[in-house]
């Protein structure tokens, strides 16, 4: 009986150290009422939590958390709604920038979606436009396009709207024009479109590729290679519900003397959607017999990764 008492009361004891750990302040990087969202010891990262009262009602695992220094507080829709944003570093072999987001809700602060911004530098990203109610996020899945882990993203922002409970994906607003979608703040600025930055059409963009340099790696100093410009251009049209409008692109910017290169950008890009944590809304907001959407994830595989030389 003594050893029994001295086993419930041991772990008795852990259990109450363990949630009493949780309950902790910590490092608190925002407090508003009955809620705070700080940052709590952990092993072997840390935890950034979202805390009411003494309880956590949110938590996630990960290093450097930060509040996001230049997009605070952000507009989640036009009814007024705003919110918050913290940033940290994944750690591990997926070492990626991820953003928090928080909601500030009737019901009190509220977590709204974590998004994975990829390995491009939080100096280089923006998580909406100054005025704007549209939050937008990286697919990180198109991070190091050019062979490197410290290669270009070529990835298109895709806008999120408020649900009431979250963020989501709003395939209304990725329901786009060929030109809107090579045009818009999704698709960012091409070094290939001149004092524009931009795309009228995907003519323009198909004559501005013919004429650039198609090296197979880019080198210090120069333009961006067309060759990951033309994917990215693609990407751009794929995630403005005009996958069959990228091929075409694609097809008729290439050097007519490299299919090979050619039909390794494409299953590269095949590769890489299909391991796209975005792929059901890119699948809604396309046809049913789009390209570049029907392949299965293998983040190991040859294609997903292909190295230019």
């Amino acid at each position: 009986m003594r050893r029994q008492a001295s086993v419930c009361i041991g772990l008795f004891l852990w259990f109450f150290s363990v949630t009493s750990a949780f309950a902790q302040p910590g490092r608190i990087l925002h407090s508003e009422g009955p809620s705070r969202i700080a940052v709590v010891a952990a092993t072997p990262a840390e935890r950034l939590t979202l805390q009411r009262g003494t309880s956590v009602v949110w938590s996630a695992t990960g290093l450097r958390f930060a509040p996001w220094g230049h997009d605070a507080p952000l507009r989640l829709n036009e009814a007024g709604l705003t919110g918050l944003a913290f940033t940290g570093w994944s750690g591990g072999d997926g070492c990626c920038w991820v953003a928090h987001v928080f909601a500030r809700a009737a019901t009190g602060v509220v977590h709204a979606g974590t998004f994975n911004l990829g390995r491009v530098p939080l100096a280089e990203r923006r998580l909406q436009q100054p005025g704007d109610t549209v939050i937008r996020v990286p697919d990180a899945v198109f991070d190091a396009w050019d062979g490197s882990l410290l290669g270009r993203s070529i990835s298109p922002a895709v806008p999120l709207r408020w649900d009431g409970h979250r963020l989501i994906p709003d395939d209304t607003a990725m329901r786009l024009t060929p030109a809107q979608a090579l045009g818009s703040h999704a698709c960012g600025v091409s070094t290939l479109a001149g004092p524009a930055g931009r795309f009228a059409s995907p003519e323009a963009a198909v004559a501005a590729l013919r004429a650039a340099t198609w090296a197979r790696r880019g080198v210090v100093g120069e333009s961006v290679s067309a060759r990951s410009e033309a994917a990215r251009l693609v990407a751009c049209l794929v995630y403005g519900g005009q996958a069959r409008a990228g091929r075409d692109l694609l097809r008729a910017a290439w050097p007519s003397n490299d299919r090979a290169g050619l039909l390794a950008t494409e299953r590269q890009l095949v590769a890489r959607l299909a391991c796209s944590g975005f792929g059901d809304t890119l699948r809604a907001v396309n046809r049913s017999d789009a390209p570049f959407l029907g392949g299965r994830c293998a983040r190991n595989g040859r294609d997903f990764s292909l190295l230019r030389d």
